[in-house]
């Protein structure tokens, strides 16, 4: 049986989002196993090149600790916002068609984004210079659930706007 153009994107959609859902997933993973003084170095040499950026735009030197350490909050931030939005939208283009309602889909990324937060937490107390942060799980949470509730939200609108 031949194949329709409707089909065969359904079919590249789905591909599409697990992957890079998954290619997410292992940066987290990537991020998450470095020792305390690799990812410390990491992000101290990326606010170091965005001193000049910030001191263009705000026409003052930062304090570099302030901005050090709200680079890492942010990157907490990116990585689970993202890791929520790809979920969610993997799983509606799985199951969408398959008659699930859209709360469900949503219910299954809210319970895996933070399922994976207190592991990716957890596992970090056993690497050196390394430690489970509560306040990093809270962080973790509120953002892929930002990114669940945003990829929702659009979801939504599309599929009022197709009837």
């Amino acid at each position: 049986m031949k194949e329709t153009k409707r089909g065969t994107w359904s079919k590249k959609k789905k591909l599409v989002y697990w992957s890079v859902f998954l290619v997410w997933l292992v940066c987290a993973a990537f991020l998450s196993r470095q020792t305390g003084e690799e990812t410390a170095t990491l992000s101290r040499r990326i606010a170091e090149a965005l001193r000049p950026l910030v001191r263009w735009l705000t026409g003052a030197e930062a304090d570099f600790e302030s901005m050090h350490l709200f680079l890492r909050k942010m990157a907490h931030v990116a990585l689970y916002l993202g890791m929520g939005t790809f979920l969610l939208a993997a799983l509606n283009a799985t199951f969408e068609a398959r008659g699930w309602p859209h709360t469900k889909m949503v219910l299954v990324a809210a319970l895996a984004c933070p399922a994976l937060a207190v592991l990716d937490e957890f596992q970090k107390q056993f690497i050196p210079g390394r430690h489970l942060q509560w306040d990093e799980v809270l962080l973790n949470f509120a953002s892929a659930m930002l990114g669940i509730g945003l990829t929702y939200i659009h979801v939504r609108r599309r599929a009022g706007n197709k009837n």
